[in-house]
This record gives C-alpha cells, sequence and structure tokens, in this order.
C-alpha cells in the first residue's frame, strides 16, 4: 500500500518528467510516459519502505502507530537514495506556521509531524479503547500546540526583521527561449538583443 501511494504521489506530480523527456529528450511520446512511470515506481520506494517499517514495528514491536509512524518516515526517507529528493514535508508547503520547525529538525522534522498527524487520525478511526484514543489525541494535540506556537513566534520575528531591513528593487528577464534557440550559433546576435532590449524595457 505504501508502494501504491508512493508511486501514484511521485507520478502525477512528477509529470514534468515524460514531458521533459518528450519534449527535450526527443524520445517517442510513449517511451517518456514509460519513463516516467518507472520514475515514478521507483521514487515511490520511500513510502514502501516507511510502511513496511510501521507494519514491522506496530506487529513485530508493538510500537503504536503515533510513534511508528514518524520514526518509519524520517528513517525512509533518510535511507532511501532518489535521483529527484522529495520529502512528505512538501505537502506542507503553504502552512507556514508548521513548517517553521524545521530551522530545528530540518525538512525531515516536518515529515514527521505529518506522520505523526497521519496516525492520529487513523489512532481515532481504529482504536476501539476509548482511554488509549484519548490519550494519544491528546499528547499529538499538544504537540501541535505547541509547533504552531513556534511557528507564530518566528513568523512575527523574521517579519519584523524583514520591516527593518533595506529593500532592493530586482527584476527578472525570461525570454523563454527553447533549447534549440538558445543553442543555435545563427541566433547568438538575436538572442542576445533580445536579452538587453527585455533588460532595458525592464529597467
Amino acid at each position: 500500500y505504501g508502494w501504491l501511494w508512493g508511486f501514484t504521489t511521485t507520478y502525477v506530480g512528477m509529470l514534468w518528467v515524460p514531458e521533459l523527456l518528450w519534449r527535450f529528450g526527443r524520445v517517442p511520446w510513449v517511451v517518456a510516459h514509460l519513463g516516467g512511470f518507472v520514475s515514478a515506481l521507483f521514487h515511490g520506494l520511500p513510502l514502501a519502505v516507511a510502511g513496511a517499517l510501521i507494519c514491522a514495528l506496530w506487529t513485530g514491536r508493538g510500537i503504536r502507530p503515533i510513534i511508528a509512524a514518524p520514526m518509519a518516515i524520517v528513517a525512509a526517507e533518510l535511507v532511501v537514495p532518489l535521483v529527484f529528493p522529495w520529502f512528505i514535508a512538501i505537502s506542507q508547503h503553504e502552512l507556514l506556521i508548521l513548517n517553521q520547525v524545521a530551522d530545528i529538525f530540518g525538512v525531515r522534522g516536518v515529515s514527521a509531524l505529518v506522520a505523526l498527524g497521519g496516525a492520529a487520525l487513523y489512532g481515532l478511526v481504529s482504536t476501539d479503547d476509548g482511554h488509549r484514543r484519548a490519550q494519544e489525541t491528546l499528547i499529538v494535540l499538544m504537540v501541535f500546540v505547541l509547533v504552531g506556537i513556534y511557528g507564530t513566534i518566528r513568523i512575527l520575528q523574521i517579519e519584523a526583521r524583514r520591516a527593518r531591513a533595506p529593500s532592493l528593487i530586482v527584476g527578472l528577464v525570461q525570454p523563454n527561449l527553447t533549447v534549440e534557440l538558445k543553442n543555435d550559433p545563427a541566433r547568438f546576435a538575436i538572442n542576445l538583443a533580445l536579452h538587453r532590449d527585455m533588460s532595458a524595457e525592464l529597467e
């Protein structure tokens, strides 16, 4: 199940891989999508390893999912090498309050929080023991409240620093040329003129 989820997530999230192979690698469309399929199978391995570790820790050692899941996710992200590294934490890229703990625990700390939240939700629907369920839910809520408080404080600190910092206006020139147009020696003067004209217009 972990591998299936990892494959699906990365295949949808990395649809640019077959596009890259087809458009710039000049391979046939079918071969490009086969390459994307194989890439997603490989890049789904962290969740396969995490799933196996969770099962081993839970069924083999009796370690509850709220502890096993964060440990397994972090371990899998550490040991599985990837061509295009990605982490569970990326799913929270817009949740700035949660992400602030990365300055202490790194990106894998955020991945651990995501796993902790998922394990807590699983515990709510799967645990018959009401006392254990309430205990685990309270622990996880306390963790997220503390993370939220820290995140809020850090965001306010950074915003205050930003307000005091000197400002600089920056412009970006992007003529959006294809690889073929960039590498065509006959277009050197045209490409240079395009960059110069766009820079002058921006300025």
